[in-house]
């Protein structure tokens, strides 16, 4: 990489766990085109990466200010989302500061003008179901690409038919930005959240060795994600039949955004193949019965925090394919290296530095608890947290903390606590993470609460947020 500024290309996968990604040695080829980029010359996959939240506006405010919820708080009350405070720099503002032409395509209304993480884009796209309908590049995509389609009810189709146009356009908008300044693009696909609707076509691959056909597995795996707060609250026994749906559908969903992300990939070395960073991770990841929870939802268990991390295009960082590693620390990482100002980053520089541990936080959820007790008023809530949680993660280690207790755990296993067993490493992480405070608790006074328009709020519904 040469010394000018380089390009960044930031992809964002919505609800992508690490160990359901091929970069993991899954069962399941999900992720060919992800696990070739870091298989690549300049490309290297960090299996241990840690998003900072639970869900998308948390994380994704993460990433786009480089730092910890308790900081920028977008996304800290649950369902009351705020807007990005003032007072915090966002990552197309630092980079325009440096001359960035900066562009945003998102498919998540949390990822919107509702949240204020649009502020500092040049150009910001996010596309409802229907504009992809009127848009004729992505009809002649669906009329060239049939079998892609295929048994899909117009509803998924417009959806499908969204994510192309967000590929088309991104590609678009990287050819006019790579014939001038450095630029910065931050995609965010929303393919991979529940309901998981893939094209046939990638679900059939995903259920050859079952006996459910694609409409039923769509259909199964719905009735589940969205009867998820009573399939929790009566245990979450979920049937052989009901397992294999979630499955297939959640791994045809990644494969799908894959190829996505292969293609895209693929442009870039096209158009802009010298000086360019590209950055592809999930935002959080998604849980199928672990510690009795469906979705992304009340615990900071891995495989919500856990997320697939490639980068590609800078060399010589510090810390091995296997250690541990933040979305924050990838934020700054990227901020150093296009010269902008990093001074409100809460990660470390991983050109010199690898970090001591990852944090990730989830706010106070008591409303999400009671809806529990409503659908089963003997459900056993103990092992859950009415309060705020936080989560310190090392390489062998987990330490939990919310108001009025603590645990630690040795992943994979999180349900036994082994402090007695390991007092010194409770401390330290302990220690670590009162340090940590000062510098990621401020003063909340003078939030405003993020403003949905209708369309948003029909999205938000549609993904079963509301």
């Amino acid at each position: 990489m040469g010394q000018s500024p380089p390009n960044v290309v930031w992809v964002s996968l919505e609800s992508v766990r690490a160990d359901r990604t091929s970069l993991e040695g899954y069962e399941s080829e999900t992720t060919p085109a992800l696990a070739s980029i870091a298989d690549a010359p300049d490309g290297v996959a960090l299996s241990n990466c840690f998003c900072q939240g639970r869900w998308t506006p948390a994380a994704s405010a993460s990433m786009l200010t480089g730092t910890y919820l308790t900081t920028h708080r977008v996304g800290f009350e649950g369902e009351e989302v705020h807007r990005v405070p003032d007072g915090l720099s966002t990552v197309p503002e630092l980079l325009g500061r440096q001359g960035y032409r900066t562009g945003c395509l998102s498919s998540n209304s949390y990822l919107s003008s509702a949240t204020g993480l649009d502020r500092g884009f040049d150009r910001f796209l996010r596309p409802d179901k229907y504009d992809a309908v009127r848009n004729p590049g992505t009809v002649l995509r669906y009329l060239s690409r049939p079998r892609r389609y295929r048994g899909l009810s117009m509803g998924a189709k417009r959806l499908t038919l969204t994510y192309d146009l967000l590929t088309a356009t991104a590609k678009r908008w990287i050819e006019e930005f790579a014939r001038a300044d450095p630029f910065f693009l931050y995609l965010h696909y929303n393919t991979s959240h529940h309901p998981y609707r893939p094209p046939h076509s990638y679900l059939e691959n995903h259920l050859a060795e079952t006996e459910l056909t694609p409409d039923e597995a769509i259909e199964v795996a719905r009735e589940v994600t969205e009867n998820m707060w009573t399939v929790m609250a009566e245990g979450c026994s979920l049937t052989e039949r009901q397992r294999t749906a979630l499955r297939a559908t959640y791994d045809a969903s990644i494969a799908y955004v894959d190829e996505m992300v292969g293609e895209l990939f693929e442009h870039v070395s096209e158009v802009a193949p010298e000086n360019t960073v590209v950055v592809v991770t999930g935002d959080h990841g998604e849980l199928f019965g672990e510690r009795g929870i469906l979705g992304h939802n009340l615990v900071l268990h891995d495989g919500v925090t856990r997320v697939p991390m490639v980068i590609h295009g800078l060399e010589d960082l510090a810390p091995g394919p296997d250690d541990v590693v933040q979305h924050i620390d990838v934020t700054r990482t990227v901020l150093a290296a296009a010269g902008a100002d990093t001074t409100q980053c809460q990660g470390v520089d991983l050109r010199t530095e690898t970090p001591r541990a990852a944090i990730s936080q989830r706010g106070p959820r008591p409303a999400d608890i009671d809806r529990l007790l409503e659908h089963n008023p003997s459900f056993d809530d103990s092992r859950l947290h009415r309060s705020a949680v936080d989560a310190v993660r090392t390489h062998q280690f987990k330490y939990v903390e919310w108001d009025d207790g603590a645990t630690l755990y040795r992943p994979p296993d999180e349900t036994t606590d082994v402090a007695r067993e390991y007092p010194e490493v409770h401390a330290r992480l302990a220690d670590h993470l009162a340090e940590r405070r000062p510098a990621i608790e401020r003063d909340p006074a003078g939030r405003e609460e993020a403003e949905f328009t209708d369309a948003m709020r029909d999205q938000l519904r549609d993904m079963g947020y509301i």
